[in-house]
């Protein structure tokens, strides 16, 4: 095997000091509800090497040029490379990047997201050295990839949609060349193939057109291998062995559930995510103009919601 087991408690002894330290002086990202009586303040968010930071002016009551919120972020950067250097590790420039999320509004009050790139870039001084390096800016609607999901601030799920297309893909074609019996077959769709797809799905906002392509795909190439025809009708396949059924799962189902099971995780968990999630709530609340709460009334059209997606797409 790879690594050693004490690792992850050695990891969690460091890191835990480098954020604390990091948060002692970083600007953050703060965010507050429409009342101002939730705050959320985020710093860092890693996982062993995958870091992501957030900067913003959240209260303040002028619109400030691009360079302000660019030496904020810079510096918060410069930062976290410092501490980073002095521990021991080094951040690789070839996989820094960063999105600058940028709103203009219509006359309409309709918030519109900049999809271009910033004139003036971030550097830093990576690794002590004497010379500026830029990081990489993405465009708003270009996914960053972070502990194997893709997110971008559009939100745009067509490029998110596509990696997990590519992944299911790849089953399929690994399933279709593969002499598979009937035990094997189900092994690999419930233990391989299931869990690779799903993982993603509680911070996307995939449609159910998108996650019925997904199923239909490896519908067709495993059910032979399970000795069933590919024309089975549905309610076999995703019927109850109780009845009958097959049990492959619905993945728009699949995807609702991880989503609603994410949000309830944060809810109940004191700490940043749970007040990021009252926040956002608070605020999809507020721009609905509904009495009734959004995940109450679930069957009146809330358009004016989008581009907001990840909690109208719960509803």
């Amino acid at each position: 095997g790879q690594g050693t087991g004490n690792s992850p408690a050695i990891w969690c002894a460091i890191s835990s000091v480098l954020f604390d330290t990091y948060e002692d002086k970083a600007h953050g990202a703060k965010f507050y509800s429409p009342d101002l009586s939730t705050t959320a303040t985020v710093y860092m968010v890693g996982f062993v090497d995958d870091t992501s930071g957030s900067t913003n002016d959240f209260l303040s009551p002028v619109r400030h040029p691009d360079t302000h919120y660019h030496g904020l972020a810079t510096q918060d950067a410069q930062r976290w490379n410092d501490i980073l250097k002095l521990s021991g590790g080094a951040l690789e420039d070839s996989k820094c990047s960063y999105h600058f999320v940028k709103y203009s509004f219509t006359s309409d009050g309709i918030p519109v997201l900049s999809s271009g790139v910033s004139p003036s870039p971030i550097s830093i001084h990576f690794n002590n050295s004497d010379t500026e390096i830029p990081l990489r800016q993405l465009p708003n609607t270009t996914p960053h990839k972070t502990l194997g999901t893709y997110k971008s601030p559009s939100g745009n799920p067509k490029a998110s949609y596509k990696p997990i297309l590519a992944r299911n893909d790849f089953h399929c074609k690994v399933v279709a060349r593969s002499p598979l019996n009937r035990k094997d077959a189900w092994s690999y769709y419930h233990a391989i193939y299931l869990p690779s797809i799903t993982y993603p799905f509680p911070s996307q906002c995939l449609s159910d057109i998108q996650c019925n392509t997904l199923q239909r795909n490896i519908k067709q190439v495993i059910l032979p291998k399970y000795g069933w025809a590919r024309n089975t009708p549905e309610a076999v396949v995703y019927g109850s062995a109780e009845y009958g059924g097959l049990e492959f799962r619905t993945l728009s189902v699949e995807k609702s559930a991880s989503q609603i099971t994410a949000l309830m995780k944060c809810l109940r968990t004191p700490g940043v995510a749970q007040d990021l999630a009252k926040v956002a709530i608070s605020w999809a609340q507020l721009i609905a103009g509904t009495g009734i709460s959004i995940f109450q009334d679930t069957h009146t059209p809330l358009p004016h919601l989008y581009p907001m997606m990840w909690l109208p797409s719960i509803r």
